[in-house]
């Protein structure tokens, strides 16, 4: 008997030692999209600190004698490991298992079941942008995202978006839903110049999972112009050109006119001045002004056109030979002196000022006075 006693008290010795150490308590599996998380608790007291180990293997190989474990985790004093890098392939289904070691005791293994189709979450769209078409609202998204940064598209089929949006104000309608296996999507039928807000879930069908919904992005939808509008953009368009062309004009004449009047005044001169050619001119400065004048002939009416009487006087007076010829030549250089006097008034008047103020080169102006009886001409000079 004491042999079998000795047999029975080994084989139970693991047993009382295992019983020593309390076991982890609730596992959990904590696995979102590709992120797999294993998380326990324990109840050791007294002090004590534990180290835990974890292993994993195939659910189907438990049925065989050595399924092989795997280890996940090796004497963490954390109660969590992290699983993403054993890279467990997403449909496949694992058995997971923890103990907890004190002093080099070890406590019970725990074991937990865990298919990631099954038990992991899956994730909202990353990124969600909204953008006015219009009147009506774009919305464009980027796809969950797995521990790789490649899409959750590649592993569930079945995924597809809810795309819930609903008025931005108080007292707004019921939200509207659209679902869409597109990460790009246009909302139709909406409000001019109205303010929506939007946000995504994912969904899967089978099995049939939601995520969370993203946070809302809000934005106003533009709408088309009415005719009012455009009528009224277009005069005020008009207007603007109009007044503008009209400005141009305007200017380019006024300064037409100011250059004109400034280097080209308008002068009125004499009409005897006209016959003579004589044009205004602006005087410079370092200029003279200069008084040409041309040749002027006075002629004496014909023989014929004299009075019988007036040729009889002058014949009988010419027997008087002295007091006649001077006489006569004083009479006719006080006639012919009178043009230039005449002249040189004239065109005082004219330009309001006086000849003798003005430095005028010395010109003569010749008057040729032809009595008309024979070759005697008198010859007068004009001076300044």
């Amino acid at each position: 008997m004491a042999p079998v006693a000795l047999l029975v008290a080994l084989a139970l010795l693991p047993r009382i030692l295992c019983a020593q150490v309390p076991p982890p308590e609730k596992l959990t599996a904590r696995a979102l999209n590709t992120n797999y998380t294993l998380l326990w608790t324990w109840s050791g007291s007294n002090g004590q600190t534990a180290s835990f180990t974890v292993q994993y293997t195939g659910t189907y190989r438990k049925a065989r004698k050595d399924p092989k474990w795997k280890p996940a985790c090796e004497k963490t004093s954390n109660m969590y490991c992290d699983l993403n890098p054993l890279n467990l392939h997403y449909l496949g289904i694992y058995t997971l298992r923890v103990c907890a070691t004190v002093n080099g005791l070890n406590s019970e293994w725990v074991s937990l079941d865990f298919a990631p189709a099954k038990d992991a979450a899956v994730g909202p769209p990353t990124i969600v942008s909204v953008s006015p078409a219009g009147s009506d609202l774009e919305v464009s998204i980027s796809e969950p995202q797995t521990n790789n940064n490649t899409s959750m598209k590649e592993k569930i089929s079945s995924l597809y978006y809810r795309y819930t949006y609903w008025e931005d104000h108080i007292g707004s309608k019921i939200p509207q839903v659209l679902d869409s296996p597109n990460t790009r999507v246009v909302m139709e039928n909406l409000l001019s110049w109205t303010k929506y807000c939007v946000c995504v879930q994912s969904c899967t069908i089978e099995p049939n999972r939601t995520s969370t919904f993203t946070e809302p992005v809000c934005t106003s939808t533009n709408g088309g112009l009415s005719w009012a509008q455009i009528s009224l953009i277009f005069f005020t368009c008009l207007c603007i050109v109009f007044l503008l062309v009209f400005g141009i004009v305007f200017g380019c004449f006024h300064c037409h006119r100011l250059f004109k009047n400034s280097f080209n005044p308008k002068v009125t001169l004499p009409s005897f001045l006209n016959d003579f050619g004589i044009s205004p001119s602006l005087l410079g400065p370092d200029r003279h002004s200069e008084l040409h004048c041309d040749l002027l002939s006075v002629n004496s009416p014909s023989p014929q056109q004299v009075l019988f009487s007036g040729r009889h006087s002058l014949q009988s007076s010419s027997e008087d030979s002295g007091i006649y010829t001077s006489t006569s030549d004083k009479s006719t250089s006080a006639q012919n002196s009178a043009p230039c006097s005449e002249l040189t008034n004239d065109l005082e008047g004219s330009l309001g000022l006086r000849l003798q103020d003005i430095d005028l080169p010395q010109k003569h102006i010749n008057f040729v006075a032809d009595e008309g009886f024979g070759d005697n001409t008198v010859t007068t000079e004009c001076q300044r």
